[in-house]
């Protein structure tokens, strides 16, 4: 069900713009659909970082709990970053690194 959500939502954000120029920060910027594509991050970031989890629970390692938290949680706060298209401000920068 997740997958599907996110496919889904995937192909309703990605609507909104030219896939052959743009992509989903993009399509936030120019559209002014930022509260969607944090609330979009959020949720796919969780799911994937519960799927990971759910995934390597055969395998017990505290480095990969801890990677996919920080990633998680990283993936998260750079959507909440402000991105401008060819911006080289820095908060432009620390979304895409983010």
């Amino acid at each position: 069900m997740f997958y599907l959500f996110n496919i889904i939502s995937t192909i309703i954000i990605c609507l909104h713009g030219d896939l052959m120029f743009d992509n989903v920060s993009t399509i936030a910027y120019n559209t002014n659909l930022n509260i969607y594509i944090i609330i979009y991050t959020a949720i796919s970031a969780v799911g994937f970082a519960y799927k990971t989890f759910s995934i390597y629970k055969l395998f017990p390692n505290k480095y990969i709990i801890i990677t996919t938290t920080l990633t998680a949680i990283i993936m998260i706060a750079g959507s909440f970053l402000p991105y401008a298209p060819n911006g080289n401000d820095i908060i432009s920068k620390l979304h895409v690194y983010a």
